[in-house]
């Protein structure tokens, strides 16, 4: 038997003789409800003998546990227990808390051994529910990154359409305020046109007004002088005549 202290375990046993280390290799009635190993060297060179494919499965263990010893016909009824699959961390969650069945033939080395085997489990089973949980949380943060960009570039698509009917808008703005001051030019420009045309048409008015009086004048001139010419020519044919 290994020698333990603090009250009877430790962390490690000690093996007292080489002749016990031998001895373990042989069928012993063990539990076998493990499912994962440590990384530890120490851990999987101690436990290679269960593991081992040499090494005898639960049944064998069972039978040969009877045949050797009576008190494997006591635990017998344990085998169908050993030949079950490890459960997952869902089904220890989901399944009552059980207390678990220790055959009360293992020495302290044996159960030291399963002990050890069944926390290197639950480790591995833990670091596989983090790395699942951890994977999950990644998925998570890439579909609301995904998400967030897809947000993001509709948000984007919706300033650029109103952007763009925005500046349609103001296009039409600035069109129409081109076009009425162009009209208000136009009708600017015709009333100075018309104006223009109304003091063309005074100044020729007047100006035909001036040459009418000018002709007059020259005509009543003209008919004076040819009466002043008649009356001279009379007295000088009067004064011939008389002298």
């Amino acid at each position: 038997m290994a020698n333990f202290v603090l009250n009877g375990f430790s962390s490690t046993p000690v093996k007292k003789s080489s002749s016990r280390a031998r001895s373990f290799h042989k069928p012993v009635h063990l539990d076998l409800d493990v499912g994962v190993l440590s990384d530890s060297e120490d851990t999987f060179s101690l436990l290679s003998p269960i593991y081992h494919d040499s090494f005898d499965s639960g049944e064998n263990i069972s039978q040969a546990s009877v045949q050797s010893s009576p008190k494997g016909r006591m635990n017998t009824s344990l085998s169908s227990e050993r030949c079950e699959l490890p459960k997952t961390p869902s089904d220890r969650m989901l399944s009552p808390a059980m207390p678990e069945k220790v055959p009360t033939s293992l020495s302290a080395w044996e159960l030291w051994l399963l002990n050890k085997a069944k926390e290197d489990r639950i480790k591995l089973e833990k670091r596989a529910e983090e790395e699942r949980l951890l994977m999950e949380k990644k998925k998570q943060e890439e579909r609301d990154h995904e998400q967030k960009v897809a947000m993001i570039n509709q948000r984007l698509q919706d300033w650029l359409k109103m952007k763009r009917e925005q500046e349609k808008e103001e296009q039409n703005l600035k069109q129409r305020k081109e076009q009425k001051a162009l009209v208000l030019k136009m009708e600017k420009q015709r009333e100075i046109e018309l104006k223009a045309q109304d003091k063309y048409n005074e100044w020729l008015q007047k100006k035909n007004q001036e040459n009418a009086e000018k002709q007059k004048k020259l005509k009543e001139e003209a008919a004076l002088k040819e009466e002043k010419e008649r009356n001279d020519a009379r007295e000088q044919k009067r004064s011939l005549r008389n002298g």
